[in-house]
């Protein structure tokens, strides 16, 4: 019994300290060459691993899996080795992501790595690589090496670039799973040009943002963002070219929060706070409504944290409380939460609204801090309510609500007439309408009939008659409120119409169309109509970047689209 329970334990242990661990050889390669992905699980026997997120620009093949049982010393040793061959579509640096396995009924993860890929155009070795500069570059910084779970910390991404060729500032993506932005867009500023290396970077952005760390564990911080820019390394006048940046990444050690002295009411909350509570008024009557009002301040992140609440609402009903959450700096690293929350009194001796507590975790000196917003003395008046069966809110004067059932009405003893007698069929107008309205269905059905054989017949005629209802129904929503108020939603349906009648007049299917191809497609058109097209193919690709704020001018943008869809008739 004593050697089976030993056992167990072993096994126990062994699941809890299992780990997953990624190895990539040759970690740099040439394109058109693949390298070696290794994942090794230790300390369990994994069925199966998955990857936690797609993998940009690289093909992932599964090669084999063993699996294997050492005795060390008397300790059972298991251990599975899972192998992928990586494939890189094109030159740059990428992130291979993290893969997942379950051990028992514990999730283990292993790390993201970087692949490094080099191009033909002779960057073909690490040491060139590290003599010639790139022409753009990503760059992290964090002051965080070791947080506990939902804390926030700074982080700072910078682009450098020789020179950007694309309509929209790309923002860099975060590639890390278990980590989140505290800004979904960040804010971000444009640097004077600087010299790296030997190289001028006239393109300088910087963003800021803080981060929160969802979970414990080991984690790399990285980044990668595709950029289009120009190229002077080989070439005085410059090639442009698609990049794919990768940042280096960032360890980062994330604590779990102790259980020792953990408050049993704590809800989550990482940072350092403060606490007020206040009443709109002191005075009521029992059944009316007071508003408690209470803040929350301080650095961390308050978003999904609850309205803090009372040991008991003894002689109160309470309502769902409403919150509103502002920050009150840039990276959004501080922030303040107002709670407003009905509570209604319903006992006239009651003298005060019950002392609220709220409870975090403080990072800095590791420990839990309970705050307490103090009683706050009311005075009520009234008489408590009788008790209501039919349950809140009573009625008036605590009154309940009257029955509404009807009363039930006694047998007639005199039932009245019970039928009518009805005229022969032949006498009924709508028996007599029934041949003329076959007849109307035979017809319709014939003329549908032959509609459904023209069109048949000409495909041409169906796709002419699909491109004018679809702009017509689209030019009534472009000219609506919504769309007015929203540039993306508007620009959208601009682009709908223009490629449905460019590639109408062109002959060409529209869902392969793009701006470039619609711009540069032989059209017999008028010189201002081509001006109006560029114009608005050109606000449409500013309106598309996600941190960019297009002023929209409705009014300009239909007369332009107008003038092009003459054109095109």
């Amino acid at each position: 019994m004593a050697r089976l329970l030993l056992s167990f334990l072993a096994l126990a242990s062994g699941a809890y300290a299992a780990t997953l661990t990624a190895t990539l050889k040759p970690a740099t390669v040439n394109l058109g060459k693949s390298a070696t992905l290794t994942l090794v699980c230790e300390g369990g026997i994994a069925t199966t691993v998955e990857q936690t997120a797609a993998a940009r620009n690289l093909a992932l093949s599964f090669v084999n899996s063993t699996k294997s049982i050492d005795i060390v010393g008397g300790v059972t040793r298991e251990s599975t080795t899972f192998t992928y061959q990586v494939t890189p579509r094109v030159a740059g640096r990428f992130a291979v992501p993290a893969f997942k396995a379950m051990i028992g009924n514990r999730e283990i993860r292993s790390d993201a790595i970087i692949l490094t890929v080099l191009d033909a155009d002779g960057n073909n070795t690490p040491k060139n690589i590290a003599k010639t500069p790139p022409p753009a570059l990503l760059r992290v910084h964090t002051t965080a090496t070791k947080v506990y779970a939902g804390q926030v910390f700074p982080v700072s991404m910078e682009l450098l670039a020789q020179g950007l060729r694309q309509s929209h500032l790309p923002v860099p993506q975060l590639v890390t799973e278990g980590i989140r932005f505290t800004r979904i867009r960040p804010e971000y500023r444009q640097a004077s040009a600087r010299s790296l290396n030997g190289i001028l970077y006239q393109n300088v952005f910087l963003f800021e943002t803080g981060a929160v760390a969802m979970k414990p564990g080991k984690l790399n911080l990285i980044f990668e963002l595709d950029v289009i820019v120009m190229d002077y390394r080989q070439d005085v006048f410059g090639r442009q070219r698609n990049l794919h940046l990768t940042s280096d990444p960032i360890p980062i050690d994330v604590l779990p929060l102790p259980t020792n002295g953990q408050p049993k009411h704590f809800t989550g909350a990482v940072g350092q706070y403060q606490m007020t509570a206040t009443v709109e008024t002191n005075r009521a009557q029992v059944g009316d409504p007071m508003e408690l009002r209470i803040s929350l301040a301080g650095k961390g992140t308050l978003d999904n944290t609850p309205v803090p609440e009372p040991t008991a609402w003894q002689g109160f009903k309470t309502h769902p409380a409403t919150s509103e959450v502002e920050y009150t700096d840039l990276r959004h690293l501080s922030s303040r939460k107002q709670f407003k929350r009905m509570i209604i009194p319903t006992d006239p001796q009651i003298t005060h609204v019950p002392a609220l507590q709220f409870s975090f975790f403080d990072p800095d000196t590791e420990q839990y801090v309970t705050l307490t917003a103090p009683p706050t003395p009311v005075k009520i008046t009234g008489s408590t309510p009788p008790p209501n069966p039919r349950g809140d809110p009573p009625g008036l004067n605590g009154l309940t609500p009257a029955d509404d059932t009807p009363a039930i009405q006694t047998i007639r003893h005199s039932p009245g007439r019970l039928a009518q007698m009805q005229p022969p069929l032949i006498a009924r107008p709508w028996f007599l309408a029934i041949p003329g309205v076959s007849l109307l269905a035979f017809l319709l059905a014939f003329g549908w009939r032959q509609r459904v054989e023209y069109y048949e017949a000409h495909p041409e005629a169906v796709r002419r008659h699909h491109v004018r209802r679809l702009t017509r129904n689209t030019l009534r929503q472009l000219q609506s409120d919504a769309s007015r108020k929203n540039p993306a939603e508007f620009y959208e349906g601009v682009q709908l119409i223009l490629r449905e009648q460019i590639g109408l007049a062109i002959n060409q299917p529209a869902a392969g169309l793009t701006a470039n191809s619609m711009l540069t497609a032989p059209l017999d058109i008028p010189e201002e109509a081509q001006t109006a097209l560029a114009r608005l193919l050109e606000q449409e690709e500013v309106t598309r970047f996600s941190g960019a704020i297009a002023a929209l001018d409705v009014d300009a943008a239909l007369n332009d689209l107008n003038c092009v869809l003459r054109a095109l008739k």
